[in-house]
């Protein structure tokens, strides 16, 4: 009963702001639209839906307007429109729709409007999931305007290089309640890689509960890239006070992993603050004695960084997975990204 009555009444309810959505989304993606354009259709789709009749696409819209306004024109935002300017300007919606369905636009809040408002409609004191857990696309590939429309929507995190996992994590934080817990499995260079600093940098504004580098095999032979797991709470710490529990099983078989990972005694608890006084925010996840070899190191002497000229893309790799070589033939035939 509650499938069907958000089939029936709750969702055709919401398609006018699942047009608007839409309609904003498709501006990155070859759809071109003048805010004035904008702005006259956005008082159409909130005017004339109710008073008219329920419509189901944005051709039947189309329908529906030029239908009725064929013996006059329809003011918008102070602009007179006849039927052929209505007409032109509801193309930009049917083009929206065309790319939203290609390009398979998800809007969070509207499809979990429960999640996110309150039965009158306005905001909920703290939207979003009680937990989220994920194991996100790595190394998806993405055309130009996917590519520009990222480098827009997650510029806070992008520093040079990304990877598509890169932008789940950023956005399913965002999609946690305050105080809601995230999870995910991601590749190994969210621990140490330096176009992943900026990610790390925000994520340590939550509090870390656990870090596990747990390298390679977990997905079977042919995943050749080492991974690991993070948890947090979506809410503010003393990063002093907040204990983050770190294992390293890199080293660990196979079939051992899912065995260790459960044990306390493979975890080291380490504070938080660590991990903002590391190069690039790095989440060291071994290798903890020598930490006070490293900052006297520190102390004395004088960043690589500052006796080049140019930028350090990749530094000292700190993990100790065996190196491996692939030719091409073997990428092929194995299908590795």
């Amino acid at each position: 009963n509650k499938e069907k009555l958000w089939l029936d009444s709750v969702r055709p309810a919401l398609l006018p702001f699942r047009t608007v959505a839409n309609l904003w989304t498709a501006c990155f993606f070859g759809n071109d639209l003048p805010q004035e354009n904008y702005e006259a259709l956005i008082e159409l789709l909130d005017i004339h839906p109710d008073k008219i009749r329920p419509w189901n696409s944005a051709e039947e819209f189309q329908n529906i307007v030029t239908e009725a306004l064929k013996k006059g024109s329809l003011t918008l935002r102070k602009r007179e429109f006849d039927i052929n300017q209505l007409k032109n300007l509801c193309a930009f919606l049917i083009r929206s729709e065309r790319s939203g369905k290609e390009r398979r636009f998800f809007h969070w809040e509207l499809e979990f409007p429960e999640v996110f408002f309150n039965d009158d409609g306005t905001t909920r004191e703290s939207p979003g999931f009680d937990v989220v857990i994920g194991n996100p696309p790595w190394g998806a590939e993405f055309d130009d305007e996917a590519k520009e429309f990222n480098r827009v929507a997650f510029a806070p995190i992008v520093v040079r290089m990304v990877d598509s996992f890169m932008f789940f994590v950023h956005h399913a934080q965002a999609l946690t309640r305050s105080g809601g817990c995230e999870g995910q499995i991601v590749p190994s260079p969210f621990l140490l890689q330096g176009d992943v600093k900026k990610l790390r940098r925000h994520l340590l504004e939550s509090s870390f509960t656990a870090i596990v580098n747990l390298g390679d095999g977990v997905f079977g032979a042919n995943v050749t890239a080492p991974c690991c797991i993070f948890v947090l709470a979506n809410q503010s710490c003393d990063p002093n006070k907040q204990v983050v529990r770190v294992a390293d099983l890199t080293q660990t078989s196979v079939s051992e992993k899912a065995v260790k990972v459960r044990t306390d005694f493979e975890y080291q608890n380490i504070p938080q603050s660590f991990y903002l006084s590391t190069h690039n925010f790095a989440f060291i996840t071994k290798g903890f004695q020598a930490t006070p070899v490293v900052k006297k190191a520190q102390a004395v002497g004088q960043p690589l960084a500052e006796c080049i000229d140019g930028e350090i893309q990749r530094g000292i790799w700190a993990d100790y997975n065996d190196a491996f070589l692939v030719t091409d033939a073997v990428r092929r035939s194995k299908q590795l990204e």
